[in-house]
């Protein structure tokens, strides 16, 4: 992982495919690292976290340790960077601090704004006296002006308000051109955004290249201003490029444990319209895992776009394996018959010779075990492909299902607010009701599609267990236990990944594979 992180990416003296496909290989081996890098981030927050959990904390330490948390929550769990900011104003109010007050509520309006909640962001921002700021502070203000107008534009993607809004966040970009000092980042980023709407790509980009000589791959910035150069490069015309920066914004997406974030989809676009269905599928998984991780409804509608082309191209692509399958069969048949008949004139030659009948039978028996083999396979490959039928279409239909669910209490939500009926809504947000139906959904989509798979599966575990431990499960649906044992029968068998899919802790689990175990007839070959 540290030669990975360290890997000069840029200036490679290679040929513009070879560069890309040196790209592509750090890419889909960090997504084989994620796992180890987000643990390692949390590894980092938790350290926080027991700092935080110190009792004799002066307020301001409190407050630099939960500003902290937010920077580390920022781009990686929207709820929690909302808790650790609001926190912090609670503390800027309590301390009477006119700049942390200011400073706080200009980064939870950047939090509203990322997960899709413009009305409480501007109303925030609203609540904010510029004429009251510093400098700088009132440079962030436009900043998070231009950025929840950039946010609201996405959101209105082909629609008539996408202009209004992209045109005004242009205002902002102007405003912290003028006002922000020569060689901040923000006066350079600003004004090269600003001069891309003007038609000077050209121009834009190059500004933007020599700003990204300043920054590291991981870190927040590097990985926007590569999204940013993408799209310069897509309005020159220039896809080589535009698709390299894509893979440099990813992939500090990755090192940087980067949640929220727009490039991989990208990706998964271009993988798509090139036909590598199965890289598409790949990066779509990948930023659908991010956005539900994270918490983005934005980010989430905006994969769930590309579910319905992946799925019917996955359906065109089993089509023609069918029917490829079908000619191969076809062609072992013929072979078969052959082999068949020239078997049969063998034995029918030398059946009067008594010294080769042991031998034609060892032959016989070997064709007949090859044969055995062959079905075999061809059984595993069919249960194979019956499970990726089955749980993939589950799979698209369960994410689809909960971006639906997701948008309707967005719109639900919103529409109390805009009711102002905060009662209703603080009810609302407070209600484990969604989570738990799309848990229960899960479950409900989990068990139908295994027991499609394995319809046999409960009774043939019965036989396993002792007569007065077998399993009645209610509704023709599996218990937690048979969910257990579904997983391990799917060659999940590490607890922590069991009770993460199963929500559970991993004591629950160890506690109930030891019971199922005490259970069984034989103990030691259960499982």
């Amino acid at each position: 992982m540290l030669l990975l992180c360290a890997m000069p990416l840029t200036g490679m003296a290679q040929s513009d495919d070879d560069n890309l496909k040196a790209l592509y290989n750090t890419l889909d081996s960090l997504i084989e690292l994620q796992p180890t890098i987000v643990a390692e981030k949390q590894k980092r927050i938790n350290t926080l976290r027991d700092q935080l959990a110190e009792r004799l904390l002066s307020d301001e330490e409190r407050y630099n340790i939960q500003q902290r948390l937010y920077n580390e929550y920022l781009a990686f769990r929207y709820d929690s960077a909302h808790l650790y900011v609001t926190r912090n104003i609670e503390l800027a109010n309590k301390m009477g601090d006119e700049h942390k007050l200011s400073q706080s509520k200009l980064q939870l309006t950047h939090i509203l704004s990322v997960t899709g909640l413009f009305g409480k962001a501007h109303e925030l921002l609203a609540s904010i006296d510029p004429n009251k700021l510093s400098k700088d502070e009132l440079v962030r203000y436009y900043r998070e002006q231009n950025d929840a107008l950039l946010f609201e534009s996405e959101f209105a993607a082909g629609s008539t308000y996408f202009n209004e809004y992209n045109d005004s966040s242009i205002s902002y970009r102007k405003k912290i051109f003028e006002l922000a000092d020569n060689g901040k980042l923000e006066k350079t980023f600003s004004n090269a955004t600003y001069i891309i709407e003007q038609g000077r790509a050209s121009e834009a980009a190059h500004m933007m290249e020599e700003l990204l000589k300043k920054l590291k791959s991981g870190d927040r910035n590097y990985s926007i201003i590569t999204s940013t150069l993408a799209f310069c490069y897509d309005k020159l015309k220039q896809p080589k490029q535009r698709e390299r920066y894509l893979l440099l914004s990813a992939i500090s997406d990755l090192q940087g444990a980067i949640r929220e974030n727009n490039s991989m989809r990208e990706l998964a676009k271009v993988q798509f319209d090139r036909g590598d269905f199965a890289r598409a599928f790949n990066y779509m998984n990948v930023s659908l895992n991010d956005a539900a991780f994270y918490g983005t409804r934005l980010r989430s509608l905006q994969v769930g776009q590309l579910i319905p082309e992946v799925l019917e191209a996955y359906r065109q692509m089993t089509t023609q394996q069918d029917r490829q399958n079908k000619v191969l069969i076809a062609v072992f048949a013929i072979i078969s018959l052959l082999l068949a008949a020239g078997l049969a004139y063998i034995i029918k030659i030398r059946r009067r010779q008594q010294e080769n009948a042991e031998r034609i039978k060892a032959i016989n028996a070997e064709l007949s075990e090859s044969m055995e083999r062959t079905k075999r396979a061809s059984a595993m490959m069919t249960e194979s492909n019956k499970i990726k039928d089955e749980y993939l279409g589950r799979f698209l239909e369960l994410s689809s299902s909960l971006i639906e669910r997701a948008e309707n209490q967005r719109k639900l939500e919103n529409r109390l607010a805009r009711d102002k009926k905060l009662a209703e809504l603080y009810t609302e947000l407070k209600s484990a009701k969604y989570i738990t139906e799309c848990v229960n959904d899960f479950y409900n989509s989990f068990d139908t599609a295994f027991l499609n798979i394995y319809p046999s599966f409960i009774t043939e575990v019965n036989k396993l267990l002792s007569k007065e431990n077998v399993i009645d499960p209610k509704d023709e649906k599996l218990t937690t236990e048979l969910r257990i044992l579904a997983l391990i029968r799917l060659g999940i068998t590490d607890n922590q990944k069991i009770a993460s899919i199963l929500r559970s802790s991993i004591t629950t689990i160890y506690t109930y594979r030891s019971k199922l175990k005490a259970k069984a007839i034989d103990k030691t070959t259960f499982e």
